[in-house]
């Protein structure tokens, strides 16, 4: 079975708005993003993450990113988390 993400930014969620594929999940060497907005909550929680993923067998890296709490991320780096990660956590911890 193949899931879809459906996009976001749509009217009302609208079901029938654009549908993205959902990359294949391997069962190890996953990639991780952390998206940490600076609060430092968020600051605390990401390095947790990080020490509890690094753990973990199946996990082949781990990335974690400074982001704005106040600006929207930007598009390069939105791309680049979308396109290398397996899965991306965004932290607005506060």
């Amino acid at each position: 079975m193949l899931e879809k993400i459906y996009n976001p930014l749509a009217a009302n969620f609208d079901n029938s708005s654009e549908i993205y594929d959902t990359k294949v999940i391997p069962s190890d060497n996953i990639n991780i993003s952390i998206l940490n907005s600076r609060w430092d909550s968020m600051n605390r929680i990401s390095k947790l993450l990080e020490e509890e993923f690094t753990k973990k067998s199946f996990v082949n890296k781990i990335d974690t990113y400074k982001i704005n709490h106040s600006e929207p991320t930007e598009e390069d780096l939105l791309n680049h988390v979308t396109d290398w990660s397996h899965f991306a956590i965004l932290g607005l911890a506060n």
